[in-house]
């Protein structure tokens, strides 16, 4: 696939919501749409009658690999869902300076830290946070849905992509949706809300704890 790179899939990057479980299922389900236990053994020279069964157990692998694919687009769609009925927000604060709600943000492409514009601005083409150098690629927030994918609109999403050309964000679910159907064009990802080609990046985002559990554990620290 052309959603992300194998070097950066691992259970680091699953939001925090999941529990082991989830992050194992969804980790192995990455590994097989990535084409890692789709691996078949031939002889080196294939008769007429072998070449046949490979046309066979290619089209039935297709089909196995899209059902998947499907499945788990699915699954992601439900952790939405569970997200938002959670109640889950996410952080918008900028991790160098720690202000709580930027004017704007960018996203670190080789480290894929998110900052303010301004401290992006004053880090010379390298990440104010960890100092590795890089491009920054824009994220645009409507100031009314700030996390609102734009392909589906669901309002906030437990994970998201970034179409580093436009700096338009969508849902893991889309993310894997317009990756699958690139890749069955033979095209580069391009953006439903404005059309333009572009890469996915992942975006890291922080949980924010929710008051009265704070509160909660305070109170128990307390007696």
């Amino acid at each position: 696939m052309r959603f992300l790179p194998d070097s950066l899939i691992s259970s680091s990057m699953l939001c925090p919501v999941y529990d082991d479980s989830m992050k194992s299922e969804i980790a192995q389900m990455e590994a097989y749409l990535h084409g890692d236990s789709l691996q078949t053994t031939h002889g080196d020279f294939p008769t007429t009658h072998d070449a046949f069964e490979d046309d066979d157990d290619e089209a039935a692998m297709d089909a196995t690999v899209q059902a998947a694919r499907d499945n788990f687009i699915q699954s992601l769609r439900a952790v939405d869902e569970e997200s938002y009925h959670r109640g889950d927000r996410f952080s918008r604060a900028c991790r160098a300076c720690d202000r709580d709600h930027p004017d704007s943000r960018v996203v670190s492409r080789a480290c894929l830290h998110i900052v303010c514009g301004e401290c992006a601005a004053f880090a010379y083409e390298e990440c104010p946070i960890c100092r590795i150098p890089t491009a920054f690629a824009p994220l645009l927030e409507d100031p009314r849905a700030p996390r609102a994918c734009t392909s589906c609109y669901w309002p906030s999403p437990a994970e998201r992509a970034l179409l580093s050309a436009c700096g338009h964000a969508v849902c893991r679910a889309c993310a894997y949706t317009a990756s699958g159907r690139a890749e069955g064009r033979g095209e580069a990802v391009h953006c439903t809300m404005c059309g333009v080609h572009s890469e996915l990046i992942p975006i890291e985002e922080e949980l924010i704890e929710d008051v009265d559990s704070i509160t909660r554990r305070f109170a128990c620290m307390e007696h």
